[in-house]
């Protein structure tokens, strides 16, 4: 008999590499960890990494969560020098409300963001159009205008933390659905078509399908994958650069994208779906209600035409913030996943904190995000995901 090979042995090894797990390769080997293996079982950019619509807000749920978003911003900003393929621009977004209730939510955001040294500003009807052109305000209340938000080409950020981190020594490995991983012993076993990889660390940082591999292994967590959709649109004038808007009632978002386009959306499901079974085209209806929102709020752009549509799968959590640490009851093993279509907004400053984290142990810095927090068994429970605004009502 042939004897089999030896497996390779590695400090830590990521399962997943869209922008998250991208992004904490880049991170550990940053900061010094030798012997790091980035594992996919596609490519990057195949599950939400690959469709996000990269708005970085800072309208967040609260102190903590901005300062990782304003980090996460900020390594952007440098990712993007002097790298075309890595969008960004600080172009600021709206939030847009009409009731007294959203008010009231609203101001408190606003409070929050003074608190924590964030710029913004609050717009009446004539400030919103001053500052969107062209909008309809009929019916809106008010807004809030936050001018140092920007926007990100997700797939391109992801494409250029996996380059960094090859540069950095990681070993990066693109498979073709074939990885198993399973407990030996003290150590953590993937096999994949190249031969067998083993570490006393792994993070599970599969976007969608983290709940399945995690429920395989025996360790599920609450976790809930749902269906989003987006759309390209080209508008009748090319279009400048404006601020992100989110109109809270007609729930909708508009972004600026490269060439001169839109990027419109949300179109979000709420129940659960099997990733590998969920359509990845859009709905007809998702592009009717587009073309609805954009009849009543957006005038100028209403003969916009749609150049692509499509569809992902996010993740989402009972409380609507992720898990991200160490799995309850599983020696090694890691997670980070459930950003309730958030993810492109956190990722680079909480990978940067795991990757401290799985270097000195000391896991406070995530707290807030910490799988700990449920402490029962995992039940079924309905996606509810949605801009902060929503989720403190």
């Amino acid at each position: 008999m042939t004897p089999r090979p030896a497996p390779q042995e590695y400090s830590v090894m990521v399962l997943g590499a869209g922008i998250f797990g991208s992004a904490l390769a880049f991170h550990l080997a940053r900061q010094g960890l030798r012997s790091v293996l980035l594992y996919d079982a596609v490519h990057p950019t195949y599950g939400a990494s690959g469709k996000g619509a990269g708005i970085l807000c800072s309208q967040c749920w609260d102190p903590w969560d901005i300062r990782v978003v304003e980090e996460t911003r900020e390594e952007y900003r440098g990712l993007a020098k002097g790298e075309p393929t890595v969008e960004f621009e600080e172009n600021g977004s709206i939030r847009m409300i009409r009731t007294a209730g959203q008010e009231e939510l609203l101001r408190e955001r606003q409070r929050q963001l003074t608190d924590a040294g964030v710029e913004s500003s609050w717009l009446t009807p004539d400030g919103i159009s001053e500052r969107l052109p062209g909008i309809s305000v009929d019916g809106l209340r008010a807004a809030l205008y936050t001018p140092h938000d920007a926007v990100v080409s997700a797939p391109g950020t992801t494409f250029r933390y996996a380059e960094l981190a090859l540069s950095k020594g990681v070993e990066v490995e693109w498979d073709r659905g074939t990885g198993s991983l399973r407990r030996e012993r003290d150590a953590w076993l993937l096999t994949t078509r190249t031969g067998v990889a083993r570490s006393p660390r792994v993070v599970i940082a599969c976007g969608a399908w983290t709940k399945g591999v995690l429920g395989t292994l025996g360790h599920a967590l609450p976790l809930a994958p749902y269906r989003t959709q987006a759309a390209l649109l080209e508008p009748p004038v090319a279009q400048g650069s404006f601020p992100s808007v989110h109109d809270t009632d007609l729930d909708v978002y508009v972004r600026p994208y490269p060439g001169g386009r839109l990027l419109a959306g949300d179109g979000t499901q709420l129940r659960e779906v099997d990733p590998d079974r969920v359509s990845t085209g859009s709905d007809w209806s998702f592009l009717e209600d587009i073309a609805r929102a954009f009849h009543v709020r957006f005038p100028r752009w209403r003969e916009s035409r749609v150049r692509r549509s499509w569809a992902g799968v996010c993740v989402a959590t009972p409380d609507r913030h992720p898990l991200v640490g160490p799995v309850p009851g599983a020696d090694g093993l890691f997670v980070a996943a459930g950003f309730n279509g958030f993810g492109v907004m956190r990722a680079g400053g909480l990978a940067r904190r795991m990757a401290e984290s799985l270097q000195d142990g000391d896991w406070g810095r995530l707290s807030p995000c910490l799988p700990a927090r449920f402490r029962s068994p995992a039940k079924p429970f309905l996606p509810r995901p949605g801009f902060t605004l929503e989720a403190n009502e």
